[in-house]
């Protein structure tokens, strides 16, 4: 068998040669920006990760997961909302078999723990599914014994563009079941994440919303469809509504974002689509439109109404 021909063997088989896994994935771009992943994966469907303040865990088909942006979430209620699993984005690392028809292999090289591989993406399959886009070659390093791929190099035009190479790593130990574990803080609620953003009616908003909701009660001419968001508050998130109205019959479109006056306006003024901010009932109101100008704007935030 040639060396290729071992080498997608060793890559092949390399998810069905391991059962616990604990690594920090260090992923660096550009040589100065760098994002560091604590995982702990545990065959067949325990796993956490860590990025930073965001921590999430899995056992089976339930997950957890926290993070100041958006607190404390869960599908323990609602099963059949599934989130991703830790080898869909480490995969290329772990479970290296799915890179075998996303790449041409040009070269590899055997040392006596280590093999390497220059790979380029195969034109036809696009984009080299984990592996970062814009790249046009790869240096793969993989472990000679287990075939994961402890390193990969990516190249564009020649140059390093970014690497993501699996540190600390301990293999096959066992890992404490409370690794899996997150609990929320006292008083702090475990939502599913169907409750931060969900569609409703004007009428459900203005139930859900601690405060006044609004809708625009006359349109400019044309045949208008409405669209209606309530997010709930989330960590430093606080609850909101969206209010998309769009024209059937002809470019149009106008967005409406409503939040308590008290919270602190976080939305600035860019260059762009023209916006107007008004307050009504202690609800702070943004209108904005890539149709329609500001005095236009300014005549529809008299015709607001509340919902």
């Amino acid at each position: 068998m040639s060396d290729v021909g071992d080498l997608l063997e060793l890559l092949h088989g390399a998810a069905d040669r391991w059962t616990s896994v604990q690594a920090t994935v260090c992923v660096r771009r550009d040589a100065e920006r760098e994002r560091r992943t604590r995982l702990w994966l545990a065959k067949p469907d325990r796993w956490r990760q860590e990025d930073g303040d965001h921590v999430s865990v899995g056992r089976g088909r339930l997950w957890w997961e926290s993070s100041p942006e958006l607190g404390f979430m869960s599908n323990q209620s609602d099963p059949d909302l599934e989130r991703g699993h830790p080898l869909q984005s480490f995969g290329p690392h772990l479970a290296p078999a799915q890179l075998i028809p996303l790449l041409s292999f040009v070269e590899t090289t055997r040392a006596e723990r280590e093999l390497s591989a220059r790979v380029r993406p195969r034109q036809t399959h696009g984009s080299s599914f984990a592996l970062p886009e814009g790249a046009d070659e790869h240096l793969l390093t993989i472990d000679a014994r287990r075939g994961v791929v402890l390193c990969i190099e990516s190249f564009r035009d020649g140059r390093p563009f970014e690497v993501s190479r699996l540190e600390d790593v301990v293999w096959d130990e066992e890992i404490g079941d409370d690794v899996f574990e997150l609990v929320p803080p006292p008083g702090v609620r475990v939502r599913s994440p169907r409750e931060l953003h969900r569609v409703v009616t004007f009428e459900e908003a203005a139930r859900f919303a601690s405060f006044a909701v609004f809708a625009i009660s006359e349109l400019p001419p044309g045949q208008w469809r409405s669209r209606v968001h309530f997010n709930a508050a989330g960590g430093v998130d606080p609850e909101s509504v969206y209010v998309t109205y769009h024209r059937a019959d002809a470019p149009g479109f106008i967005t409406l974002y409503e939040q308590p006056d008290v919270v602190p306006e976080r939305r600035r003024r860019l260059a762009g689509p023209p916006q107007v901010v008004v307050e009504r009932e202690r609800t702070r109101i943004t209108i904005v439109s890539e149709t329609h100008g500001e005095d236009s704007l300014r005549a529809l935030s008299d015709k607001l109404e509340r919902a």
